[in-house]
């Protein structure tokens, strides 16, 4: 109706006289119906058409979720089948882990009972020239229950190997027994005593050290290519076969670890250490790196890494340089020129200063005197010598220190350090302690520990390392590698008797 008025309006002209207001709504409708007309006809025929394709859309959307539903179930069963293949595969992973275990040990009793065969192997021939003993007109009462006795002691060695008690009624020749008649009289023992008795030459007391138990002897079955046989199929692969690499590097001496390294380079033209770099990692990585290398290039890296950059490790440099002899300093000098062509005695004065500085720089020069000669009369000079340095004075005379520690002999260190609790009431590390300080003390005290015992020396310096919470595991590695052939089964035995506790159960 307005769009009529409108139209009228727009026209400029004036709707009929006679048209009436129903008229004129029933005009309205008419054209709003022919509008409505003109606006839905076009429309109608997409409408059919889109009535015609619903039912085949909806079919097709049914046809599409029923696909749908087949393919997660064919995806639900797949999983189901690769789960079960997991599970399996797992189960021959646990079979596979259990045989190589089964393997380690059967090694392990064979490297056993290869030790065992040993040791009998052993107790014979000790029975043997025992009984030859017997049958010489030489033997004496003495001798053939010295012997009796070592022959007893080894036999319960090799008993107590293959686990087997002692007989019950052994006798003990460590007794004093009398000669059986059998024997008939036999002469007297020669006499073993020094050309001169040890209450008549106190010099003795310094030279005469207790007989050391040693480390590790080499392996008695030894094969090179099948050790390198073995450590092969440890490594290649994934992963690593710990326990069998520990089994061989840890029981081999560092002379048969170089042939096997040897072996392992010409007859799988790989590099031994290169491989164990790279299939092992933290501790145990470093621990075999030392094993694997010589003595003196071990020593060299270890020093190397403590003065190469920023700081200095002076535990490191204290523990090797003041715990050598001159032969092994010689041998670590001329190996780290080889490994970093650098002069360590130069590295070591661009990381040091001071008192400390002489002091290392000096055992560098393997001044030290390495005889077993004791003078008595010149450990009471250098005891006084000691003393008006430090505490006969103001001040410290520290060049006397470093000459008298770094060029006199250990025995001869023994007998200054007694002549010197002579003259004070307190043992010489005391004396160093009060009148030193710092690194330059550390290493004084290191040098007379060593000139004391050596086993005591190291079974300190690990109880330090392992004592309280964490463990300083540089230093128990650079002790084990380093003393493993030398002295370990005594620092082990000094360790048990100064902490009472076993040391292999403490590093555990």
């Amino acid at each position: 109706i307005c769009e009529l008025m409108f139209s009228y309006r727009a026209r400029s002209a004036s709707p009929p006289a006679d048209l009436s207001l129903h008229a004129f709504e029933a005009a309205g409708r008419d054209a709003l119906r022919a509008r409505y007309e003109n606006i839905s006809s076009p429309m109608e025929r997409p409408s059919q058409e889109l009535r015609r394709l619903m039912p085949s859309q909806r079919g097709n959307e049914e046809q599409q979720a029923k696909a749908l539903a087949e393919d997660r179930k064919a995806i639900e069963e797949r999983f189901k089948s690769l789960d079960a293949k997991l599970a399996e595969q797992a189960q021959l992973v646990t079979v596979v882990q259990q045989q190589q275990n089964h393997i380690i040990k059967l090694i392990n009793i064979q490297d056993k009972l290869a030790e065992q065969d040993r040791q009998l192997r052993m107790f014979f021939e000790y029975q043997q020239n025992f009984l030859a003993t017997l049958q010489s007109p030489m033997s004496t009462q003495a001798t053939v229950f010295h012997e009796l006795h070592a022959n007893q002691t080894r036999m319960l060695q090799a008993l107590s190997s293959v686990n087997m008690p002692m007989p019950r009624d052994m006798p003990d020749f460590s007794m004093s027994y009398a000669i059986p008649a059998a024997l008939g009289e036999l002469p007297q023992p020669a006499a073993r005593r020094p050309a001169v008795p040890a209450e008549l030459d106190p010099a003795t007391k310094y030279t005469n050290m207790p007989e050391l138990l040693g480390g590790m002897k080499p392996f008695p079955y030894f094969n090179a290519d099948e050790d390198a046989k073995r450590l092969r199929k440890a490594i290649k692969g994934l992963g690593t076969d710990n326990r069998a690499v520990i089994s061989i590097i840890g029981n081999r001496t560092c002379a048969q670890r170089q042939q096997i390294a040897q072996a392992y380079k010409t007859n799988y033209q790989r590099d031994l250490l290169g491989d164990l770099k790279d299939d092992t990692s933290g501790n145990f990585r470093a621990l075999l790196i030392g094993l694997m290398q010589e003595p003196a290039v071990f020593d060299a890296h270890q020093l190397h890494g403590a003065v190469k950059g920023l700081g200095t490790n002076d535990a490191c440099l204290i523990d090797v340089l003041c715990t050598r002899t001159n032969a092994e300093i010689k041998a670590i000098k001329e190996a780290y020129k080889k490994e970093f062509s650098r002069e360590l005695e130069g590295d070591v004065r661009g990381d040091t200063s001071g008192d400390y500085q002489n002091l290392l720089c000096a055992v560098l020069r393997c001044t030290r005197d390495e005889s077993k000669t004791v003078d008595l009369a010149k450990a009471k000079e250098d005891a006084a010598s000691l003393y008006n340095a430090g505490e006969g004075k103001v001040g410290t005379a520290t060049q006397v220190f470093i000459t008298i520690m770094t060029q006199r002999n250990y025995a001869q260190l023994r007998a200054i350090c007694d002549a010197y609790e002579k003259l004070e009431d307190y043992d010489l590390e005391k004396s160093i302690a009060r009148e030193t300080s710092f690194n330059f003390r550390k290493a004084l005290v290191t040098i007379v520990s060593i000139a004391r015992s050596p086993p005591h020396c190291f079974a300190e310096r690990l109880h330090t390392a392992m004592y309280g919470v964490g463990t300083n595991s540089a230093t128990v590695t650079r002790i084990l590698v380093s003393r493993a052939e030398v002295d370990l089964k005594d620092i082990a035995v000094e360790y048990k008797r100064q902490y009472k506790s076993a040391l292999h159960m403490k590093i555990r």
